[in-house]
């Protein structure tokens, strides 16, 4: 893959950053949104918008209101995890923003810091950003980088040539607990690094508890099992299965008892339905990044970034 050096043809006015945002049914969360991108400096160079069961009226909405923006959907849906795995195929460049169609860039010049931190975290795989929901502020936060175990999907950025050595995204429906978990061990496993800045700032303006649904909560406690399945050698999934008690403990103290009940009676079936994406990483992985998920690690760059924000990035 090119890096970001031979990306000449670019305008000048752009950052070479494709920003990416899998949509659920919230056509005014992500207006606004889009509207935020599109107000920063530098702007990305494209935007693309997955739309999870391709729901032609709000399709219709964005090509009225935003007609620049790229817009891709499927039939049936496959979740925030699969759409993003689309997006992330059929952007075009080197670095990817990732949204929700409810969190936005905290600051105008968020593109041009993402150059800048890249510049100066060149063996970096992801940018962390710090996210924080409506009403809430960033007060309290310092320069420090840090090395973390997760991101967060709503508001990171990938190299594109570090996301495509990864499987990926599992497309569940409901992702809650192991979309950002499973690629960020992934990434570890691969050698990647994730870095926080705490300087990239998103907020994620939710705008309902949807999330707490006894349906979201159910499949929260069948990914807290279909995770380790997933990524976990056979001889640390007992560790596996104690993520998964210590869920069901956590959601009976706040008694979720019919979430845990549907969650335990759908379990088995879906373990087998997704048998086929089982690709486990090493046992010193999955270690080293459970240490690393609970201690994030202050880390210096390794070089000093230039001023310029549409500069070029080894990759």
């Amino acid at each position: 893959m090119e890096g970001l050096s031979n990306l000449v043809s670019m305008p000048s006015a752009c950052a070479p950053i494709s920003v990416i945002i899998p949509v659920r049914d919230r056509l005014q969360q992500l207006l606004l949104t889009l509207t935020k991108i599109k107000a920063c400096n530098p702007p990305p160079q494209e935007i693309l918008v997955f739309f999870d069961g391709n729901d032609q009226t709000l399709i219709d909405e964005i090509r009225v209101h935003h007609p620049d923006v790229h817009v891709l959907g499927s039939e049936s849906p496959i979740g925030p995890g699969g759409g993003r795995n689309i997006l992330v195929e059929a952007s075009c460049g080197p670095l990817i923003a990732s949204f929700d169609d409810d969190s936005y860039p905290a600051t105008i010049d968020y593109f041009g810091r993402v150059i800048k931190t890249f510049k100066m975290f060149e063996n970096a795989a992801i940018l962390g950003a710090k996210v924080v929901n409506r009403g809430g502020d960033f007060s309290g936060e310092n320069m420090a980088f840090q090395k973390i175990g997760e991101f967060s999907g709503c508001g990171c950025i990938y190299k594109k040539s570090w996301f495509e050595k990864t499987r990926g995204y599992v497309p569940r429906v409901v992702a809650y607990g192991m979309e950002e978990c499973d690629v960020s061990l992934q990434i570890h496993d691969l050698g990647g690094m994730i870095i926080e800045d705490s300087q990239l700032r998103v907020i994620h303006d939710r705008s309902d508890d949807s999330r707490f649904t006894t349906e979201m909560q159910s499949d929260s406690v069948v990914n807290s099992a279909l995770f380790p399945f997933l990524r976990y050698p056979l001889w640390l999934l007992p560790m596996g299965l104690w993520h998964l008690i210590s869920k069901i403990i956590w959601e009976l103290k706040h008694g979720r008892w019919l979430s845990v009940c549907i969650g335990l009676w759908r379990t088995p079936g879906t373990l087998w339905r997704f048998s086929s994406l089982r690709h486990p990483v090493s046992s010193a992985s999955v270690l080293s990044w459970l240490h690393l998920r609970r201690n994030s690690v202050a880390i210096e760059p390794t070089k000093k970034a230039a001023n310029s924000t549409h500069g070029s990035v080894d990759i």
